[in-house]
């Protein structure tokens, strides 16, 4: 079993990747729309088509897989398998 840590940090971490998925589609992605042309898209979906993303399946995917379990089982319900707190 991979061991993530405690809840606290658990939700520490998801406040902080909420955070930054809302920075990146307020701010990040508006001046990337307004900026940026059509080669720099295809530039950046080329360079993403190269990268081993565990989320599509190109790496380890038992041991995401392991991970993905214990944050669930952690998590509390409802968004998780773990007690409501």
């Amino acid at each position: 079993m991979v061991n993530i840590g405690s809840a606290a940090t658990i939700h520490s971490y998801a406040d902080f990747t909420w955070k930054h998925l809302k920075a990146e589609e307020q701010d990040f992605f508006a001046l990337a729309e307004t900026h940026l042309e059509t080669s720099d898209w295809d530039a950046i979906a080329h360079a993403f088509s190269e990268n081993n993303d565990p989320l599509a399946g190109h790496a380890d995917s038992n041991h995401f897989s392991q991970l993905l379990k214990e944050i669930l089982n952690k998590t509390p319900a409802p968004l998780g398998l773990g007690n409501a707190h």
